[in-house]
This record gives structure tokens, C-alpha cells and sequence, in this order.
């Protein structure tokens, strides 16, 4: 069988006892750069939390160590979350018939903290494409969850991505507009990018704003060296004319 490309994998479990201190030792690491944040219903989350109780199997995460020894969630952030509200009493099940974490017994709880949640680690082999075998894997991953524009541009890292996200974050036009949620925001700052860096205002030509103008211009300002116009462009935005 011909080994696949990218990325190596491990197979490995944490028992759900351990979540808790995980998150608090900030072992585990959701990236705001590309995490959509707390997105799931309540019933999503009771009905997880359920399917533990009950010992049924919660899937398999996906996860990658990064840099400073961490788990960085690719895929089971949303049950990573609703299992941390549940063990730290921060998830209301007075209305169903869920007992909470903890008013268990010392037997039950014994036995929901020994709850194996499986999960497979990444590993990139080549670490000059690393970045780049996370993005799309991650990416790959959220097919059955879909992720919109933002969502998906954000995953990308790069030059291009660095400066639309700092003008979101500085420029004073952003601070007027207030929240990002799904990083809407975020979408809009970088289709200004885009249009700046790629249109030709003076013959009125500039590019579409489809997903795949965003992903050539992610290439094309990747490297290092090309990152001086993308600079120049963020001064532009932060001082503008009067």
C-alpha cells in the first residue's frame, strides 16, 4: 500500500478526568486563527455529554503538538468544549436527566473520568511544509461541518493573512464595527486587502472575490521577501489620507 503523503499519524486516548487540568495547564490549544470558537447547541452538548454517560463512542479527534508541546484541535473542538463546561459545572442539565459532574458519586465519577476520548496526532515529516499540512488538514476535516469564506481564508497562514488580520485588529474603521463572529470581519478586511493589492483602478479591473482569488493571493505573498508590499499596504490603511 503506498504511504500516504502528509501527515504522519499516531494513535493515542486521554481519559476525560484529565481534560479539565489539560485546558487549565493550557496543554490543550484552540487557535484563534482558525477555531470558530463555541458554536454548538446546548443540545449538541447535552446530547455529547449523554453518549458519554452511557459509554458510547464520541469519535476520534484530531489533533497536532505544536511548537511549545501542546494540543492544537484540529477537529473536536466543540466537544473538547462542551466536555470541559460539563466537568467544571458550567453546563445547565436541570432540565434533563443528566446528573452533574459534580453531584456523581465517587464510583460514578471514578468511572466517567476513566471515559477514554481517542485521537489521532498529527505529525508533519517535512517541516518546511508543515504550516502548510495542518491548513489543509484542518480544511479537509471540517467537510462535514462546512466552514464559510472567512472561516476557510482564515485557516490559510501566510503574509497576506498576517496583514488583513492586523488591520481588522487596528485600523480604526474595525473598531467602529465591533464583533467577528465567524470572522465576518476578518472576510471583509481581507476582501479590501485583495482589491488593493490585485485591482487596477485606473482601467477599473479588479479581481472576483471568490474563495479562489484569496488562496492565489495567499501564494503569491507567502514568501518573506514579498512581504515589504503587503507592509507598505498596512501603513496605507493605518494612516490614511486625508
Amino acid at each position: 500500500m503506498p504511504r500516504q503523503k502528509v501527515p504522519d499519524i499516531d494513535f493515542n486516548w486521554l481519559v476525560l478526568g484529565e481534560i479539565a487540568d489539560l485546558f487549565d495547564q493550557n496543554k490543550i490549544y484552540i487557535n484563534p486563527d482558525y477555531q470558530r470558537g463555541d458554536i454548538w447547541t446546548y443540545t449538541q452538548q447535552v446530547e455529547l455529554i449523554r453518549s458519554i454517560e452511557n459509554r458510547y463512542s464520541i469519535g476520534v479527534l484530531v489533533l497536532f503538538i505544536n511548537d511549545k508541546g501542546q494540543f492544537e484541535i484540529l477537529d473536536g473542538q466543540q466537544r473538547l468544549l462542551a466536555i470541559k463546561k460539563y466537568l467544571s459545572g458550567n453546563l445547565d442539565l436541570k432540565t434533563t436527566d443528566l446528573t452533574p459532574y459534580a453531584d456523581l458519586s465517587p464510583q460514578e465519577k471514578f468511572l466517567i473520568d476513566a471515559y477514554c476520548v481517542y485521537y489521532l496526532k498529527l505529525k508533519s515529516h517535512d517541516a518546511e511544509s508543515k504550516e502548510e499540512d495542518i491548513v489543509q488538514t484542518f480544511l479537509r476535516l471540517q467537510e462535514g461541518s462546512p466552514l464559510n469564506k472567512a472561516e476557510k481564508i482564515n485557516a490559510y497562514r501566510g503574509a497576506f493573512k498576517d496583514t488583513f488580520r492586523e488591520i481588522r485588529e487596528k485600523h480604526k474603521l474595525f473598531s467602529l464595527l465591533k464583533g467577528d463572529k465567524r470572522f465576518r470581519m476578518r472576510l471583509l478586511a481581507a476582501e479590501m486587502l485583495l482589491l488593493e493589492l490585485e485591482g487596477n483602478f485606473e482601467h477599473k479591473i479588479f479581481p472576483s472575490l471568490e474563495l479562489s482569488s484569496f488562496v492565489s493571493a495567499i501564494e503569491k505573498y507567502k514568501k518573506k521577501h514579498q512581504h515589504d508590499q503587503t507592509q507598505v499596504l498596512q501603513w496605507e490603511f493605518r494612516h490614511p489620507s486625508p
